[in-house]
């Protein structure tokens, strides 16, 4: 089936809703580090658009920032750069020195051949950095102090260049697989949307495959994939560091592969090939479920007795609520 024949319907976001929902409880015991973690030891702690505290003792520090002008899918550092520098009052700093170099320049070679740089785009923080304490808490989560007292950002968010490699890593592709036969099966494209909205993944090409087709097959069985829809992810995503947390929901194949497999973690219907029939998940279910309890909730007209009331007609009528839930 084509992307452009894969249509996402209104009602099958409560999919994504869920399956985000639940992702975002997991994910939060296997954060990814990022420099935006440093920003949140600043001394206010009113939201990033309230009114800035300054520290009263300010140090002054500069700052570096490789970039990588052919990677246009590259970690946007200089974004966070910018933050350091915007809320350095909050930090405990001062950058008074910025400089931004492009990583095959004469000066990023050098700084990349002295500090043994193997990720860019990143940042470099002059020594001055460590006297202020705010700053530095959980700064080894994220980077690096080097033996001249410099700190390098090491932990960088992908996609990346490795320049060990000179590839580029952290683009992704996905094989979303899907059952055409199925027209309960819920939409296959969006795990697609929870890639990218969840683990904020850049995805390079992405493929449509039937399970009826050679190619489907093939996936099936290569894979032992019993559920669909379902979605096959390639070896890139490790550069996310999620594998622990992948595991909850899914396998890693020898060949590095990423297999989503918990339908019980979503809330659809699926196809169980083993089977062969559509399936409810367990949330789906309980969806189900709420859904029947709302509707056997009605009213009905119930006759008043004579003897209630004197004042009240022998043929008035009331309403009363009848849960008919078996």
């Amino acid at each position: 089936m084509s992307k452009e024949g894969i249509k996402i319907k209104v009602g099958e976001l409560k999919l994504v809703l869920f399956a985000i929902a639940i992702l975002a409880v997991a994910f939060t015991s296997f954060q990814l580090y990022d420099l935006q973690q440093i920003l949140n030891n600043r001394t206010s702690s009113a939201p990033i658009t309230a009114e800035i505290k300054t520290i009263a003792i300010v140090y002054n520090a500069s700052l570096i920032t490789i970039t990588d002008a052919t990677c246009k899918d590259c970690f946007e550092v200089s974004k966070t750069a910018s933050q350091i520098n915007q809320f350095s009052a909050e930090l405990g700093l001062n950058i008074n020195s910025e400089k931004t170099y492009e990583y095959d320049s004469q000066e990023a070679k050098e700084l990349i051949g002295k500090y043994n740089i193997t990720k860019v785009p990143t940042v470099i923080i002059s020594k001055e950095a460590q006297n202020a304490s705010a700053f530095m808490q959980g700064w080894t989560n994220v980077g690096s102090i080097e033996s001249d007292g410099t700190l390098i950002y090491r932990q960088v968010l992908p996609p990346y260049r490795d320049l060990t490699t000179e590839k580029i890593v952290g683009i992704v592709s996905i094989t979303l697989l899907n059952d055409s036969s199925c027209s309960e099966c819920y939409n296959v494209s969006l795990h697609k949307l929870v890639l990218e909205g969840r683990f904020n993944a850049k995805i390079g090409n992405e493929t449509y495959v039937d399970i009826n087709s050679e190619e489907g097959k093939k996936l099936v069985s290569i894979y032992n994939i019993t559920k669909v829809p379902t979605v096959i992810i390639s070896s890139d995503f490790s550069a996310y560091r999620a594998d622990q947390f992948w595991l909850q929901f899914g396998s890693i194949e020898k060949d590095g592969a990423y297999v989503f497999r918990s339908m019980d973690a979503l809330a659809a219907k699926y196809k169980d090939l083993t089977t062969n029939q559509t399936v409810s998940s367990a949330l789906q279910q309980q969806l189900d479920q709420q859904n029947q309890t709302q509707t056997n909730v009605t009213t009905v007209p119930i006759v008043e007795p004579k003897n209630v009331s004197d004042n009240q007609s022998a043929n008035q009528t009331s309403n009363l609520t009848v849960n008919n839930t078996k």
